[in-house]
């Protein structure tokens, strides 16, 4: 026994800033985020590979649900002695990056991209990297992720680029990756080829314009309707249907372009729709895809119309130079004065945006590089079909299955300076096509050689989707973290990058190793304002998971919201609460004063039992093996037996990714049956001393130990730092011997201790003291006003078994005495309640003036009457019941029957005091 033990000097409020940052401090400096931190012998291996966010990027409530999930899951195995690794690292974001800095030169007055040049600007860029590309690292660790962070990787860094060499050149050897000059979205903000994938789609107000187009011949016009009139100088045919017979005769023929002068044919084709618009078709083969399909049958000449910057090029007449959207407006004032435009209609309709700038995109013909996506596709679809790879939820496996069943080929070259570039070199002289990992313009063979690497980068998910492997020391798999942790466990991620990153890793580790990345892909929900709507900064509904971390104002919907900061744990324990079912989150700032106060209530009552512990006889916190030899009683049975649920429960929970349904286990358990029902029943054990207070003190040491320990995936800091003081009045020192909780064992359930008819037991003598507190409360009855009461079972045989219990229910219901007898007759003057089949009385006689309360009850009957009787003629009033809305009928319908009931039940009061 320890005899000298430390006083607990706990502060009586929870300071989450100041004990978050020591914390995470200490556990660092241990090495217990490093990979193996606390493995034990025969446990397998747990791989985490994190979405990396783009080195550009700021945390956003997306980034904090997304991050806490993993880092719920990593600590969970952890605890279970899991040979852990959770992989760091960020990605260099192409677009986005390039974008940043070039935007930053020009705020700075510096030169911009094009003058400083290629090498001169990326150089700017990796400077830019090594000065802020840190922040949302820095802002993970705020939030209590527990990473490996000394092996952080970064897709640029010396490893992955060699890896995304090598996997170009096995993708172009096996013929899977080809250049080839086809249709594709071309971003005229960023000025670069986008993948399918990278293009969003956006309902847009716009018009339907219709156009006449004289017949060469002179003999009549034909007429066709275009939402893009500027693309009108591309047109190289007008299609018609062959069946049509409106157009029959005029196949062959051909049509005169106004301004431009050239003429061009009416050819058939089954693509022209007779049901839509006039039936005939303007076909820009170099501008729209189904066009340039239909261009391809026809032989049709392409004509680009647009430079890349979405001007107008010297096709376009004199409106060359002006931007397309210029162009389209003054080219309709000429259409119209010379009346070539016939009419126009108001419509709304889909147009591709690019993801990055949010500007539309234009269907451009361009050489670019294609990887053959088919094969790939098929093999993904197989692993998940035979199930090696599932999905959590299961229904996003249809949406996945069915975009690599219709998959297109990828489209992989960028035309930016920053990323991953082409290993591909082009010699000037023989026209000869080198792709290889290693440069050969430094090889001593091809000296005098004029050769010239391609100028494109490859499409950041390129390097992405090699992600899982190469932060592993891929095409390295002699390496031992390859060895060790690939594949990789679960991939936690959002809906919005199933097609670009998930089915593309799946692909790739396939593809070059023959194994799947990750067994589990969990698809949580995004994260959307109140409304339901999602969060931006241009609608001013999102929150700084930050702000509400440290504290802060935040702007939100029109309105300022101070936070003084709720701590990571609040914000963490909120998000996983409302994480159910990969639904999405319906998200404001006040949800998180739940958090918070979900965070103070683990810190008073574990500040309120370190405090009752401090002077108890504890040398260690003790085992199971510890309580079960104790001599307990029914409560303590009950609560270790309502422990094993709750481990149980929440164990089968985070096996299952039901995060909402593991937060909640903890926290009830916690709160409801160690908090609110043994914890007030030990304070009359430490009353009574001796043995019972010896043994009320082990077992509130244990279930605290527990509670923290099945607390701690969801809320690290408040479990580690609770835990550290409760081994201060355990026989060792908080803090020392570099010991954290976070690094102990996960619980383990013994059924042995779970007894259906205990706990049925306790939840009808719960049910009791809640039912007699309902009567102290009815009557307006101060808490400290001590009832007598009496219960009258339906046998002697209950009567006898609740008798063993009655020490406890004159505790926890505050009773100055209990008498339990079957059969007993209701005393005058009392109220009564009902259990199952006890009948509870409560005699009222000295404790309220019995006349004074007659008097009260008849005057809210009297009230109720009243009111009653209005909603009765209301809807006795047939214009009200015909013209008033449904909603409003019939919630006065209910209201009424509120009112009635309450009228019964006031009624019965009155006649128990008779």
């Amino acid at each position: 026994m320890n005899e000298a033990k430390p006083s607990i000097d706990l502060p009586k409020a929870y300071d989450a800033n100041t004990h978050e940052q020591d914390v995470y401090a200490r556990w660092e400096s241990a090495g217990c985020f490093v990979a193996g931190a606390g493995k034990r012998d025969g446990q397998p291996s747990y791989t985490i590979a994190i979405p990396p966010p783009n080195v550009t990027g700021v945390l956003h409530m997306g980034h904090a649900l997304n991050n806490t999930l993993q880092d719920t899951l990593i600590r969970w195995k952890r605890l279970q002695g899991y040979n852990t690794l959770w992989q760091a690292g960020t990605d260099h974001a192409g677009i986005a990056t390039q974008s940043v800095v070039a935007k930053a030169l020009d705020i700075a007055g510096e030169p911009s991209r094009e003058k400083l040049g290629r090498e001169k600007f990326i150089e700017r860029v990796w400077d830019w990297k090594e000065q802020y590309g840190s922040s949302i690292i820095k802002q993970l660790r705020k939030l209590g992720s527990s990473c490996d962070w000394s092996r952080e990787r970064f897709t640029m860094d010396e490893g992955l680029s060699n890896a995304v060499k090598e996997n170009f050149v096995k993708l172009y050897e096996a013929g899977l990756i080809y250049r080839g000059t086809r249709m594709v979205n071309w971003s005229p903000a960023l000025q670069t080829a986008l993948a399918n994938d990278e293009v969003e789609s956006e309902d847009v107000d716009g018009h339907m314009w219709k156009f006449r187009y004289e017949l060469s011949d002179g003999s009549g016009h034909i007429e066709i309707e275009t939402t893009r009139p500027e693309t009108y100088f591309g047109d190289t045919a007008v299609a018609v249907h062959p069946e049509d017979e409106r157009y029959k005769a005029l196949i062959g023929k051909t049509v005169t372009l106004p301004i431009v002068g050239r003429e061009i044919p009416i050819v058939a084709d089954d693509y022209a729709n007779p049901e839509k618009g006039t039936g005939a078709v303007k076909i820009t083969p170099a501008h729209d895809p189904n066009d340039y399909e239909l261009g391809k049958r026809h032989d049709l000449e392409l004509i680009t119309v647009m430079n890349f910057d979405g001007t107008m090029n010297e096709h376009a007449a004199h409106f060359a130079g002006q931007d397309r959207f210029e162009c389209r407006a003054n080219l309709l004032k000429e259409f119209e004065a010379s009346g070539v435009l016939l009419d126009k209609t108001k419509i709304k309709h889909a147009v591709g945006h690019c993801y990055r700038s949010h500007v539309p995109v234009e269907p451009m013909v361009t050489e670019q590089w294609f990887v053959n996506m088919k094969p790939l596709a098929d093999r993904a679809l197989k692993e998940t079909q035979e199930g090696r790879v599932d999905f959590h939820p299961q229904r996003w496996t249809k949406v996945y299955c069915k975009w690599l069943e219709e998959v297109q080929d990828w489209c992989i070259s960028r035309q930016i300076w920053w990323g991953h570039r082409l290993p591909v070199w082009y010699d000037q002289d023989s026209g000869e096509v080198i792709v290889s990992v290693d440069d050969p313009t430094k090889d001593p063979a091809n000296a005098g050689r004029n050769l010239k690497q391609d100028e494109d980068v490859l499409d950041t998910w390129f390097s992405s989707a090699l992600w899982p492997f190469s932060t592993l020391g891929w095409p390295d798999t002699s390496d031992p973290a390859f060895q060790d942790y690939f594949p990789t466990n679960v991939l936690v991620t959002d809906r919005g990058i199933i097609y670009f990153w998930v089915a593309r890793m799946v692909m790739m580790s396939l593809f070059n190793l023959e194994q799947r990345p990750f067994s589990d892909v969990y698809i949580h929900g995004t994260v959307l304002d109140k409304n339901g709507k999602k969060m931006s900064k241009s609608l001013g509904n999102g929150i700084d998971p930050l702000i509400m971390i440290q504290g802060g104002t935040q702007d939100y919907l029109g309105e300022k919201y101070e936070c003084d900061g709720f701590g990571a744990d609040a914000v963490r324990y909120t998000l996983l609460d409302m994480c159910t079912e990969g639904q999405d989150l319906k998200l404001s700032p006040e949800r998180f004063e739940g958090g918070r106060n979900f965070v103070n209530k683990v810190f008073n009552a574990g500040r309120f039992l370190l405090m009752n512990l401090s002077d108890k006889p504890l040398d260690k916190i003790p085992s199971l093996a510890d309580i079960t030899a104790l001599d307990l009683d029914f409560e303590e049975q009950w609560l270790l037996d309502r422990l094993q649920r709750s481990i149980q429960a929440s164990h089968s929970a985070l096996e299952r990714y039901r995060f909402s349904e593991y937060a909640n286990s903890a926290y009830h358990f916690f709160r409801d049956d160690l908090c609110d029902w043994y914890l007030e029943w030990a304070k009359h054990q430490f009353q009574a001393g001796g043995d019972k207070a010896n043994v009320a003190a082990h077992v509130l040491c244990y279930a605290l130990d527990q509670s923290l320990r099945l607390l701690h995936p969801g809320m690290p800091f408040i479990t580690e730092y609770l835990w550290q003081q409760l081994r201060g009045v355990a026989g060792s020192t908080a803090w020392s011997d570099d010991t954290y909780l976070m690094t102990q064992d996960w619980p383990e359930a013994d059924t042995s201790l779970i007894d259906d008819q205990r706990c049925a037991r306790m939840e009808q003598l719960q049910t009791l003291v809640s039912a007699i507190r309902n009567v102290r409360t009815g009557q307006g009855l101060p808490d400290k006003t001590q009832l007598n009461v009496l219960l009258s079972p339906a046998n002697a045989e209950e009567a006898s078994a609740l008798e063993t219990h009655s020490a406890f229910l004159c505790d926890r219901a505050n009773l100055e005495s209990i008498h339990i007898e079957a059969g007993q007759s209701k005393p005058p003057a009392s109220l009564s309640e009902v259990v199952g089949d006890i009948l509870i009385y409560v005699p009222l006689k000295g404790l309220v003036d019995l006349d004074a309360y007659r008097s009260k009850i008849e005057k809210q009957i009297e009230a109720k009457e009243k009111a009653a009787a209005g909603k009765r003629g209301r809807l006795s009033n047939e214009k009200y019941v015909n013209n008033a809305p449904a909603d409003k009928v019939q919630e006065t319908r209910d209201m009424l029957a509120a009112d009635e009931a309450e009228i019964e039940k006031l009624k019965a009061s009155l006649q128990e005091l008779s």
